[in-house]
């Protein structure tokens, strides 16, 4: 899908999860593989461990 993924983790702060997909382009239903090569950032979800 051409999309990435990462984690970051600091201890006593927490962890932040990372990903990246292409941006669909078209109608609805379209396939997502045939885009532009854009890429959307999700903002990331941190998470701390006690």
């Amino acid at each position: 899908m051409n999309g990435r993924i990462w984690v970051t983790s600091e201890v006593g702060v927490g962890t932040s999860f990372w990903f990246t997909l292409p941006r669909a382009t078209g109608v609805a239903g379209a396939d997502v593989g045939s885009g532009s090569g854009d890429t959307v950032s999700a903002a990331p979800s941190t998470s701390t461990e006690e």
